[in-house]
């Protein structure tokens, strides 16, 4: 052997101190005692053995190797000392005691191993948990590296441009036909700002802003003729996205605004295009009222009727633009015109003759065309469409994982930050957890199945008139959906994405009715100029005024006819499912102020049928109204 054993030499008092405390066990120093004071240093006990050079070094030689605890590195000091010991007092020299004893690696190798075999059971236990710590991270670490591998591998691929298909029809209106220009010409012969409420009661006759909405009107006919010049124009031609000769915003006066920004994305993200002017949308058929009005008191029944054409006309051209919001709009502004009409039956019913009637009403009954004015979900699909196409990778086989610009995307959402304008590919913390929340997240094919599921439920529900409707409704899944901690996670772009889309189509069944219950008033006007009198029942209109009686939109049974005081009603059983005999709910118990036409809404606020599942308790969303909706005439 060439090591020599190690020769003690005591440091200073300071420096000695400070290592007996590092290499004291610390159950000896909770019971206060310190290094060697208390227990020998394997070196010391080395030293101080009296063994030839040669087996003192084979014994610290072992004892290093072992890398034991220190008390388990002085009792197996102390066993080689007795065992050369025994060999040395029997005559066996040095040199062969070390020859015998073998090689010191394989000796320490094996003593370690009976000594850890014996240590006790909590350390035994610490160490199996360490071990499984240890494989576990290591196993963790293996995935990451290869969903690392996964994820950058494979680049998102855009295939489809959504703005373009969009686009594609509009397109094919010629510019000299297009409506949407003059609608921007007439905003910019607009004087003043029209800040109005552009559907409230202070656009009819009577209200406190009356005489300021009229001096407004009346100094703006320049503008109104252009407006009904422009709804009078078969296609409004509107081209989504940012082309600078389409491009578009209205200031607070009302007036467009260019953009002079940087060159238009040739396939832009269908989130982010600019929507279609449904604010003017809205302010125009505001303005068009008010002179529906102003025309009906002067006694012109010619204006009044192209005011309501031009109304019904903006109403076709905001459901060309095809987006969901903009067929709520079209939905809302088309059912505000039936308000108007029926107000105007029963404050004027001899303004327009007997073909204007009949006009009004065949115009009214074919909004929208064969569909109707049916909320479409087309457009948020393209939307949760386009933005996986963009954000998630694709393997080659309709799947993919989300990228690193996911997140950040999924944060401008959710927290109104400005989104950077490009994604920078360096080590970022994005970078980083996107390949150990990917694997918790659905990938691009689970992720638009579960959207077009969703999509096509609601598409179900909205197509099923309100007496069909089942009793647990799709937002009822969809809120239950969101609630899982599971799905906020695997399907956090849906979560954000996609809104709960129930209320949305409720939107045409109120306006069905609405819609029907106003060609029905305009048939009881003609018969009431043809015979003096009113029917007694609505099946005296068919088939001359009617082609049938229009259903109750919450029972499918003819829609509820009654006369009160020789004055025709027109009125559906409403969400109580009970025919109240045309009587207005009830204002609250508690005596607060409700306006009637507030009460009259609540009677229409669609809820599912309470069932032995779904009670009036908790189960509900608030205790059905005892009333009817009242339809025609309208409930100020």
């Amino acid at each position: 052997m060439t090591t020599t054993a190690p020769q003690h030499e005591s440091p200073p008092a300071p420096q000695r101190l400070w290592s007996d405390i590092l290499t004291t066990p610390v159950g000896d120093l909770l019971r206060g005692r310190i290094g060697a004071r208390c227990r020998p240093r394997p070196r010391d006990l080395i030293a101080t053995c009296g063994l030839p050079a040669e087996l003192a070094s084979l014994v610290w030689e072992v004892v290093r190797r072992t890398r034991l605890w220190s008390t388990e590195k002085v009792a197996v000091s102390r066993e080689l000392i007795a065992h050369f010991e025994d060999g040395l007092a029997v005559g066996t020299s040095a040199a062969e005691l070390g020859v015998s004893f073998g090689d010191p690696a394989q000796a320490a190798a094996l003593i370690r191993r009976a000594k850890r075999r014996n240590r006790p059971l909590i350390w035994k236990a610490a160490k199996l948990a360490e071990n499984a710590v240890a494989a576990v991270l290591s196993l963790a670490l293996l995935l990451y590296t290869i969903q690392v591998v996964r994820l950058y591998s494979h680049a998102p691929n855009i295939t489809r441009n959504y703005v373009s298909e969009w686009n594609q029809d509009a397109l094919t209106v010629p510019p000299a036909e297009r409506a949407w220009p003059v609608y921007l010409a007439a905003m910019q012969a607009t004087n003043g700002y029209w800040e109005h409420n552009w559907h409230g009661d202070e656009l009819s006759p009577g209200s406190s802003s009356w005489p300021d909405i009229t001096e407004f009107i009346n100094s703006n006919g320049r503008a109104l003729e252009l407006y009904r010049q422009a709804a009078a124009m078969p296609k409004i031609g509107l081209v989504l996205g940012r082309e600078p000769d389409v491009d578009y915003m209205v200031n607070n006066a009302g007036q467009p605004i260019k953009n002079a920004g940087a060159a238009p994305d040739p396939n832009p993200e269908f989130i982010s295009v600019l929507l279609p002017p449904l604010t003017t949308f809205r302010s125009v058929s505001g303005m068009l009222k008010v002179d529906v009005y102003l025309a009906a008191q002067a006694g012109d029944a010619q204006r009044t009727q192209h005011n309501l054409d031009a109304v019904f006309g903006i109403v076709a051209h905001a459901r060309e633009v095809r987006l969901m919001l903009a067929d709520l709009v079209a939905l809302t502004i088309a059912g505000d015109a039936c308000r108007t009409i029926g107000a105007l039956l029963r404050a004027n019913p001899q303004l327009f003759d007997d073909h204007q009637l009949a006009q009004i009403a065949h115009r009214l009954a074919g909004l929208g065309g064969p569909e109707g004015l049916r909320t479409r979900f087309a457009s948020e699909r393209a939307t949760v469409e386009d933005f996986l196409q963009r954000y998630f990778t694709d393997d080659g086989h309709g799947d993919g994982l989300g990228r690193p610009e996911l997140l950040a995307r999924l944060a401008v959402f959710t927290s109104g930050d400005p989104a950077p304008t490009r994604w920078t590919p360096t080590i970022g913390l994005n970078t980083v957890l996107m390949p150990a929340i990917s694997p918790f997240m659905a990938g691009k094919r689970e992720m638009l199945a579960k959207c077009l599921d969703f999509f096509g439920r609601y598409e179900a529900e909205a197509a099923t008139p309100l007496w069909q409707r089942s009793p647990t409704t799709v937002d009822d899944e969809f809120i239950q959906f969101r609630t899982s901690l599971r799905n906020e996670v695997r399907y956090a772009p849906l979560m954000i994405l996609m809104p709960s889309l129930g209320r949305a189509g409720l939107m045409y069944e109120y306006f069905a009715q609405q819609r029907d219950a106003t060609t029905a008033a305009l048939a009881l006007a003609l018969y009431h100029r043809q015979h003096g009198s009113w029917p007694q029942s609505l099946n005296e209109l068919v088939p001359q005024l009617l082609p049938q009686v229009p259903p109750d939109r919450y029972d499918g049974q003819p829609l509820k006819y009654c006369l009160v005081d020789g004055h025709p009603l027109l009125y559906s059983i409403g969400v109580n499912r009970k025919d109240d005999g045309g009587r207005l709910p009830s204002p609250p118990p508690d005596g607060t102020k409700t306006p009637l036409a507030e009460l009259n809404r609540q009677a229409r606020r669609w809820q599912p049928a309470p069932t032995a599942q779904r009670g009036a308790g908790a189960a509900m969303e608030k205790p059905l109204p005892d009333g009817d909706w009242l339809l025609w005439p309208p409930v100020e």
